[in-house]
């Protein structure tokens, strides 16, 4: 390794192979050559692996293979898993420091798929991580967690929508993070309650464009079919809310039918309401609405741009990758109605078509 943090090696790729010198960006690998430079993004690696001294990339462009790393192999796979690891965290929407990090071994089951394998387990205040060295990583939110047990060296947690994720030999810190995982639970439960419970307080100060919306969702679905939720809630206590009882309480609702959902976001932009076409059940669509709004923190476009890919918007195409709820509500996407005077009537001819 060079003083500036390079690596000399030798790539193998669908467009050039030769010797390189490789650094390791934020978002990034860098191969400069003697003609010019290449770039791989990390959104584009589907799986890092090692294999006689060798590191093996599978991408949506092809494999990567690097080698003649020499006595900086070790140090290099660990610099460029690390670095892997805090972009997924950040297509994650996840910021900050870990209250506890740990290696260890994962499986689970969710929405969109299931997987196993070992990664790097980050605990926060309000969800755990799983950073495999693929990109099959997870973010697991303790607000909806439903049950939280240990046996022997595997922890077991299991969400509200029946979704399982254990984390497995995490050796000494097996105890100190389930105990971070157990109060933390309860502390987000606390926080996402108080915030619904604040939400509902508030009905009467919505907004009169979002009252008329409501208003029309629930003539045409039935008062008992049009929901109101929240996106994830303040990193606090809620005994601090009132510190804040002057801001705006971002929410969103959605109107349901047997097959189709309408939903309309409050957050003082510019929206439109969007439409969703699924197969499963209402409930489980609500259900699957609720975690990812929570998800999604203040990245809300994730949940409307029309476009995502690899290449245009590299962290969001990342991010619905290792969202199953994410991805399940992108999967959904059948339109959006633009807020004018024939809106009404569009929403009711969407819903009885």
């Amino acid at each position: 390794m060079k003083n500036n943090g390079d690596y000399n090696g030798m790539l193998v790729s669908p467009a050039y192979s030769g010797e390189t010198v490789i650094r390791i960006e934020k978002d990034r690998l860098t191969f400069q050559t003697s003609g010019r430079t290449l770039s791989l993004d990390f959104a584009l690696i589907a799986e890092i692996r090692v294999a006689n001294f060798r590191v093996l990339l599978k991408t949506d462009d092809g494999d990567f293979e690097i080698s003649k790393l020499g006595y900086d192999f070790d140090g290099f796979y660990e610099m460029l898993y690390r670095a892997f690891c805090d972009r997924s965290q950040e297509a994650l929407f996840v910021n900050g420091v870990p209250l506890l990090e740990a290696a260890g071994e994962f499986a689970y089951q969710d929405v969109f798929n299931t997987r196993q394998g070992t990664a790097l387990l980050r605990i926060f205040e309000d969800c755990v991580l799983i950073l495999p060295p693929d990109d099959g990583g997870r973010r697991v939110p303790l607000c909806f967690v439903e049950e939280i047990i240990r046996e022997n060296f595997t922890i077991r947690i299991v969400l509200d929508t029946g979704e399982r994720y254990e984390l497995i030999r995490l050796g000494r810190k097996t105890e100190s993070f389930f105990d971070l995982l157990t109060t933390y639970h309860q502390k987000a439960k606390s926080r996402y309650a108080a915030d619904l419970a604040a939400m509902a307080g508030n009905q009467k100060e919505d907004p009169p464009m979002i009252r008329e919306r409501y208003r029309v969702l629930t003539t045409v679905c039935g008062a008992d079919q049009v929901f109101r939720g929240v996106f994830a809630p303040a990193a606090k206590n809620p005994e601090e809310a009132a510190e804040d009882q002057d801001l705006p309480l971002f929410f969103w609702f959605v109107g349901l039918h047997p097959d189709r959902a309408a939903v309309e976001l409050s957050t003082g932009e510019k929206t439109a309401t969007y439409l969703y076409r699924f197969l499963n059940s209402s409930g489980d669509f609500l259900s699957q609405l609720r975690h990812a709004m929570e998800a999604v923190k203040d990245h809300r476009e994730v949940i409307y741009l029309e476009e995502i890919s690899p290449k245009t918007t590299p962290l969001y195409a990342m991010a619905i990758k290792r969202s199953g709820a994410l991805h399940f509500l992108r999967k959904a996407m059948a339109g959006r109605l633009i807020h004018n005077e024939s809106w009404p009537s569009r929403v009711s001819e969407y819903f009885n078509a």
